[in-house]
């Protein structure tokens, strides 16, 4: 605190207010300098430019200004803020003194009223003190205490107004005084951080005050008073860091450190004193944290002294067995909290004082503490010891080379050879096997990558292979009513305006469509029989084809029929019979729609094939890496943690021999450690080590399910285009009950078999059949479903301002989901099927075939059926496309998740194979360690007396007897 930062001079403040004046008025100086250099450039730029600012007395140029008018306003403001800091001054004033009036006023009547109910309290006690047991006795059964918690303050910072009064006053007793307001503050407000910063600012600006003017004290009672105030200020400071994770309050913390710091060579402290008057923070909590795991080990020595006392059943040696795993992580993380300390305090003496009596008292390692008494012994010849009451070397401590003691050394390490060998063997075993593992993991990662891609790239053909049947459905059908129209006599410039799905397909087949599936196509047959005219009067042949070679046909008989239509002496009713149009309509009976249908279910085979070989691949990866790990586990790893653990149990059985006043002896001396650490350092157990984690697990989802499901969706819901079309197909082939093709009735009846087979595939797709689940219910599509608008592809969105609604087609129908259009389409073409035409055409005579063609496109069943076609196809297109879009995104998403879930399946190999073997074997080997040194540890006039543990130590070797 700055107002503590002075000396006994008390005209700092005054000065101190006189420099924020001076600053100020400085400011107001620079701005009149400024004003003064801009006039004078301004006048000379106006002067030179025959422009200049004329010397009158109005001065109306300089003061119509706007930057001089500007700078004016400035320093108007900046002398106005300089007026109203003397009321501001005195407001001030008069708030802290109204406030900290209330806050002393609060306090004494609290502490009026304590005192009140105290003195009366100890009148009761006085009065009732005679009488008898019994009723006493009743009065603490029956008698009922409240306790309420008073609150002195009203908020922390009332603290920090309180304690100013140290300003006037800054005895011993103020000090004091001051210490105990903050203690009632944080006694009130415990977990706010804020409070402790108060308050060590408060206790360092104390620090400062009293190092600047010590000679106005004490010296033996300001001594007492300065290791108060160090001790509390660490204290305070850690509690603060152990309160607050915000960023701010740390960097406060660490700066309260950094100016501590930043003070030593102001205040002229020792920087050879002890570590523990350094009030270095940082140092301080590795210290205490080295400390209690000291005591820890300590406690642990006494816990296995204990229980190696009596070692007569398998309980007993399972609970030695614990106490001295739980010893074993203790002394292993004491000994790298000591490493650290050692390293912080840059070897100092303290530090490698408690570093080797935690390795020879802790961990009976004699061997480690004679190197630190080495370096300890360069230390004090560098500097002599200044304080000799704590620290006297024993004799144990000088005697470390003596020839007793080497040979113990070289017994204990025969021993730990001979035990440790077999488990330094298993280690190397188990790193071999963890790196092949890895490798096998990278080669998993490698070959799912490779089948993302293929499966990626293979989405293509699911595209073209659902677009096929639908292509050939609408050039089938745009194809046919062309011929109608050119059989009629129209025009061609109005032919091929009337449906121009066809030429639109026709063109796909040549742009796309057969560039893409040709390197997939198969030369091979599918027995799948198509009929192939050769002249007209000619038996016409039948082939066995396979779908592309169809397909291609289909797009080279499209070009010569709209070659064809720019010719005026094709537009006859011989067109009707053409080998062109024989070859379209001849196959639209189920030829080419078993066809293309076949090759839809081939490419979801296809697709399905590439996702079962992937996940194929990737479960036989991690079965293979589990069962490699179960089986080394089961087979390698623990047959031989079972054979180091027997080897545990007979060294532990081999103290049943010992005298049992050696426990009891060695107990007391632990105790007699810990009391003498706890005395000396000031501290207290707090009992590190008692503590237990667990962690959790999770899982991941695989995608084949859902990409399966919904690639068997997408294949029947394309299937629906085809038989849609081809109702509309045989809709048309009623009017014209064209002999040449059909027999009596056979086009209703292909119809009629259309709509049953269109029905029960639409039942069946919204019962969930493919895919699982109804399709308004799959997430994918919840955007088309509620979408109360035209559905088309992006490319396609002008078709829906070609709309044209009348009374059965509405734009409320038009715009709904195809669940509700679905509905409607097969109540009208059921209407239809149940009044079909009976009118006969001449389709030899052109007038026929226009009255035919006329009525067609004026029967209103024919209309709606085309026009809700349309919709109904582009909501199947959308979906189509958004569903394949959802797997391809699925396909990279699962990619990453794929080769994630490699590297944390290799990252969990090493984990698993360092938590669950290597670090077992290395706990095992530091169990042995600090067993042996336990062992070792025991006096040769003690072990002498046990025949199987002299042997034991001397020869390292259990006594098979």
């Amino acid at each position: 605190m700055d107002f503590l930062d002075n000396s006994n001079n008390q005209n700092d403040l005054i000065f101190g207010g006189i420099d924020i004046q001076m600053n100020k008025l400085s400011k107001i100086l620079i701005s009149l300098i400024a004003l003064f250099f801009y006039i004078s450039f301004s006048y000379m730029v106006s002067h030179y430019s025959q422009d200049y600012i004329p010397l009158s007395k109005t001065l109306n140029s300089i003061s119509s200004n706007k930057i001089i008018i500007s700078f004016r306003r400035i320093i108007l403001i900046e002398v106005r803020s300089e007026y109203l800091y003397i009321p501001r001054w005195f407001i001030n004033n008069y708030y802290f003194n109204w406030y900290y009036f209330k806050i002393v006023t609060k306090i004494e009547k609290k502490y009026t009223q304590q005192h009140v109910i105290t003195k009366l309290k100890e009148q009761l006690e006085m009065d009732y003190c005679n009488e008898d047991d019994r009723k006493s006795l009743e009065t603490i059964i029956t008698e009922k205490k409240r306790f309420k918690n008073e609150k002195v303050f009203n908020k922390p910072s009332d603290c920090a107004y309180l304690a100013k009064f140290i300003m006037k006053n800054r005895s011993v007793e103020a000090i004091k005084l001051i210490n105990s307001i903050f203690k009632e503050g944080v006694n009130q407000y415990e977990l706010l951080p804020e409070l402790y910063l108060q308050y060590w600012n408060y206790l360092h600006g104390i620090r400062r005050f009293i190092i600047i003017n010590k000679i106005c004290y004490d010296n033996d009672e300001i001594d007492d008073l300065m290791k108060l105030i160090g001790y509390v200020s660490q204290k305070t400071l850690y509690k603060c860091s152990n309160l607050t994770k915000s960023p701010f309050l740390r960097y406060l913390i660490y700066r309260s450190i950094y100016l501590f710091e930043m003070d030593k060579l102001t205040l002229n402290l020792d920087e050879n004193e002890s570590i523990n008057n350094s009030k270095d923070f940082e140092l301080m909590n590795i210290k205490n944290l080295s400390i209690q795991y000291h005591l820890a080990a300590l406690n642990g020595l006494k816990n296995l002294m204990v229980s190696l006392k009596s070692v007569e059943t398998l309980s007993d040696i399972d609970n030695a067995i614990i106490v001295n795993d739980e010893l074993t992580n203790i002394l292993n993380k004491g000994e790298k909290i000591y490493k650290n300390f050692i390293i912080k305090s840059k070897y100092a003496q303290e530090a490698l004082k408690l570093y080797i009596l935690f390795l020879r008292n802790s961990m009976n390692r004699e061997d480690l503490a004679a190197a630190y008494i080495e370096q300890l012994d360069e230390n004090e010849e560098e500097e002599p010891e200044k304080d000799n009451k704590r620290y006297e070397k024993s004799e144990k401590m000088s005697n470390g080379s003596d020839l007793g003691y080497k040979r113990l050394k070289i017994l204990k390490n025969n021993a730990l050879y001979k035990c440790q060998k077999p488990l330094y063997k298993l280690l190397k075993v188990v790193q071999i096997i963890t790196i092949l593992l890895i490798l096998v993991g990278i080669a998993g990662v490698i070959v799912n990558s490779n089948t993302y891609t293929n499966i990626s790239t293979e989405m293509d053909i699911l595209v073209y292979g659902i677009q096929a049947p639908l292509v050939m459905a609408k050039i089938q059908t745009g194809f046919r009513i062309i011929s109608i129209a050119a059989a009629a006599g129209i025009p061609p410039e109005n032919i091929t305006e009337y449906d121009p799905g066809a030429k639109v397909n026709v063109y796909y087949l040549e742009q796309e469509f057969l560039a893409v599936v040709y390197p997939y196509h198969n030369v091979e047959t599918e027995e799948m029989y198509t009929i192939h005219p050769i002249y007209n009067g000619v038996v016409d042949e039948i082939r066995d084809n396979n779908y592309y070679t169809i397909m291609f046909k289909i797009y080279r008989y499209s070009t010569l029929i709209y070659n064809k239509l720019q010719h005026p002496e094709y537009l006859t009713p011989e067109f009707l019979h053409s080998k062109v149009m024989r070859f379209f309509v001849e196959n639209a009976k189920g030829e080419f729609g078993e066809l293309f249908l076949k090759s839809l279910f081939q490419t979801e085979d296809y697709i399905k094939s590439l996702i079962n070989r992937h996940a194929i691949i990737f479960y036989g990866v991690a079965i293979f890496t589990t069962l490699s790990i179960i089986s080394i586990i089961f087979f390698i790893v623990i047959p031989n943690i079972n054979k180091s653990n027997k080897y545990i149990i007979s060294a532990i059985k081999l103290y049943k021999s010992l005298p049992s006043n050696y426990f009891h002896e060695q107990s007391n001396e632990y105790t007699d450690q810990i009391s003498e650490i706890c005395e000396n350092y000031d501290v207290e157990d707090e009992g590190i080590g008692k503590k237990k984690k667990r962690s959790k697990f999770s899982s991941i989802k695989m995608y084949k399910t859902e990409c399966l499901n919904l690639t068997n969706f997408l294949v029947n819901s394309a299937r629906r285009s085809y038989y849609l079309f081809a109702i509309n197909l045989f809709c048309i082939e009623v009017f014209v009950k064209d002999r040449n093709y059909y027999q009596e009735g056979e086009e209703e009846r292909l119809l009629m078999d259309r709509y049953k087979t269109f029905e029960a595939l639409e039942q069946e797709i919204k019962s969930g059949k493919y895919g699982g689940t109804p399709p308004s219910e799959i997430d994918v599509f919840q955007n088309l479903y509620n979408n109360n608008d035209c559905v088309r592809h992006p490319f396609s969105m002008w078709k829906c301002d070609l709309r044209v609604y009348d009374e059965w087609y509405t734009e409320e129908l038009a715009n709904s989901p195809i669940d509700y259009m679905m509905v409607e389409y097969l109540t009208k073409l059921s209407e239809f099927l149940n009044q079909l035409p009976e009118k006969k055409y001449d389709l030899t005579n052109q007038e026929e075939i226009k009255q035919m063609y006329d009525d067609i496109m004026a029967n209103p069943y024919v209309q709606f059926i085309k026009k809700i076609s349309e919709d109904i196809l582009g909501f199947i297109d959308q979906m189509a496309d958004q569903g394949i879009t959802y797997m391809r995104n699925e396909i990279i998403k699962y990619r990453k998740i794929t080769l994630i879930c490699h590297i944390i399946t290799s990252t969990t190999i090493f984990i698993t194979f360092y938590f669950l073997i290597t670090k077992p074997i290395k706990k095992q080997l530091r169990v042995m360690d600090s067993l042996i040194n336990v062992t070792f540890s025991i006096p040769s006039a003690v072990y002498n007396s046990s025949p199987k543990l002299k042997y034991f130590i001397e020869k390292g070797e259990l006594d098979k007897n």
